[in-house]
């Protein structure tokens, strides 16, 4: 059991865990970035990503550190940086889904220019209303239905059919301009 923590405020919190761990947190959270690959230097940032999920979720946080202690704190980390995994190649994947879309100006696939994801967004934002276009990039970061739903304020049923819904349009949408798979 761990060794109770005056709760208070979320920043009292971070601020005790900060005096009381952060060492060994960084440590650890720069050695979990190393095994999957990141720069060790992205251990701060997961860090500092903890932090900031701990003053947003601080009852919860400080409920599941009362119970499991400080390896309660660790898995948070080690989730995060999951997360950002996960998020990292489904970003990959959407992104090479994209960009190896090609637009043929003439027909010839010699003269196909290619265009980057950035460029895709910039002709699919006239096309879709802000709140689609929003949801369209978070799905596009890597964001499942669920978390994008509770950053919009949507219901994440409303959120995977408007998905569904943006990926059919764009699909049409762009094979009228000339992409193809």
């Amino acid at each position: 059991m761990a060794k109770l923590l005056p709760m208070g405020s979320p920043e009292n919190l971070v601020e005790c865990l900060h005096r009381k761990y952060h060492k060994m947190l960084l440590t650890y959270s720069i050695s979990v970035a190393k095994r999957f690959s990141h720069l060790p230097l992205k251990g701060d940032d997961y860090l500092q990503m903890f932090y900031l999920k701990v003053i947003t979720n601080s009852e919860v946080i400080f409920a599941g550190y009362q119970q499991h202690g400080v390896k309660y704190l660790m898995s948070i980390i080690k989730n995060e940086i999951l997360n950002t995994n996960r998020k990292q190649q489904k970003r990959k994947i959407r992104e090479e889904e994209f960009c190896q879309e090609k637009v043929l100006a003439t027909g010839k696939d010699e003269s196909a220019k290619e265009y980057s994801l950035e460029d895709l967004l910039r002709i699919v934002k006239v096309r879709l209303k802000s709140m689609d276009y929003e949801i369209f990039v978070h799905y596009l970061e890597g964001y499942q239905a669920k978390e994008i739903a509770k950053m919009v304020g949507l219901n994440h049923q409303t959120v995977g059919t408007r998905i569904f819904r943006i990926k059919k349009d764009l699909q049409a949408y762009l094979g009228d301009l000339g992409f193809r798979e």
